[in-house]
């Protein structure tokens, strides 16, 4: 069934593509309106057509011998990348990729939280090393994914802490308590 023909008295209106997993480069993915909407003549109808699977990134492999490549030495391609090290947390980063070298580059940013350094990992110009409860939502929806066999145990203190007096709660800390609940859901 041809759904944009003139002899239907429709029009092929703006045109975009995006990636899509399963439909051919080429096809149409989606239509505005929606295919099977009831639309009156000359009708202009926008199409979005696949551009097939979003290529991946091959990971910088310069400077890892054949056998760390062969073997996957995600340890390697993490001390190149630049990291996002959370404020008072750079010594998991040196746990983690022992012997490997870990020092701070150029490259690398601190950062004051966690969440900070999850962003800058959703941005993808950074590798974080952040506590599980923080991620797992980012895993879920495919924003992030864990590298293999790259997990730190750390044991740490918490505070439980309130206010003083009774006062308005500021603009981030009203957001990060509302993200707080929204964890917790």
């Amino acid at each position: 069934m041809d759904v944009v023909s003139p002899a239907a008295g429709l029009t092929v209106g703006n045109s975009s593509a995006e990636f899509h997993d399963t439909a051919p480069p080429g096809t149409v993915i989606r239509t505005a309106p929606a295919c099977g909407a009831s639309v009156p003549p000359r009708t202009v109808v926008d199409l979005v057509t696949s551009r097939g699977p979003q290529p991946c990134a091959v990971a910088d492999y310069r400077g890892s011998t054949l056998d760390a490549v062969k073997a996957g030495d995600v340890l390697a391609t993490l001390a190149r990348h630049p990291r996002a090290h959370v404020l008072g947390m750079e010594n998991l980063w040196f746990q983690l990729l022992q012997p490997t070298p870990a020092g701070l580059t150029s490259a690398d940013v601190t950062v004051d939280t966690s969440l900070a350094a999850i962003e800058l990992a959703c941005s993808g110009g950074f590798s974080a090393l952040v506590p599980t409860r923080f991620v797992s939502r980012h895993l879920a929806d495919g924003r992030l994914r864990t590298a293999a066999g790259c997990t730190v145990t750390m044991s740490e203190a918490h505070y439980l802490v309130h206010p003083s007096s009774r006062t308005a709660l500021g603009t981030e800390a009203t957001l990060f308590a509302d993200w707080l609940r929204t964890l917790a859901e």
